[in-house]
């Protein structure tokens, strides 16, 4: 006879979220267990020490000190301390807003801004439009720069907009 699984446990739905977090990280090019990592301190009630990460996450020591202080340049962790404690312990950053805006920050910072320097550098470099190869090249490097260039300068026009406005405005836009 087969036992009927009891209710679900918090345990269990952080489990679920933290490995679909960290594919979801994977699939956007950040590491699975930064992902994971960033899920279970997001979904915790408490801060966390490097201890609890690694016995909920199954990391050694390096791994989970690797990823706490990427956590923390990419600003979705922080440092807090327990009065009387030694050990550091993290949170995340709690407003899913505010880790949007981040995450996209940080992609554009890291992503999207070389590209635009490389494209301008390949375009300066690429010889005169001489031949149709020469000319097919500079066309499309050069249509590709203008549409990145336009679509980076419509996300820092629509950022400060949305951030400050928050859900009711991307509400409001979307005609909700």
């Amino acid at each position: 006879m087969s036992e009927t699984p009891g209710p679900p446990t918090v345990e269990a739905a952080t489990l679920r979220f933290v490995r679909a977090w960290g594919a979801l990280a994977h699939a956007w090019g950040i590491s699975r267990t930064m992902g994971e990592t960033h899920a279970y301190l997001f979904a915790s009630a408490e801060p966390r020490c490097t201890d609890d990460l690694m016995a909920a996450l199954g990391l050694s020591r390096g791994s989970v000190n690797t990823n706490l202080r990427e956590l923390e340049q990419w600003r979705l962790a922080r440092r807090v301390h327990k009065s009387g404690d030694r050990k550091d312990y993290y949170e995340a950053e709690g407003d899913p807003w505010v880790v949007c805006w981040t995450l996209l920050d940080e992609r554009k910072r890291r992503e999207v801004d070389p590209i635009l320097e490389v494209l301008g550098e390949c375009l300066r470099a690429a010889p005169t439009p001489d031949n149709p190869a020469a000319e097919q090249y500079r066309e499309r490097l050069g249509s590709l720069l203008e549409l990145l260039r336009e679509l980076s300068v419509l996300y820092e026009r629509l950022r400060p907009l949305l951030a400050e406005g928050g859900p009711e405005l991307l509400r409001s836009v979307l005609g909700e």
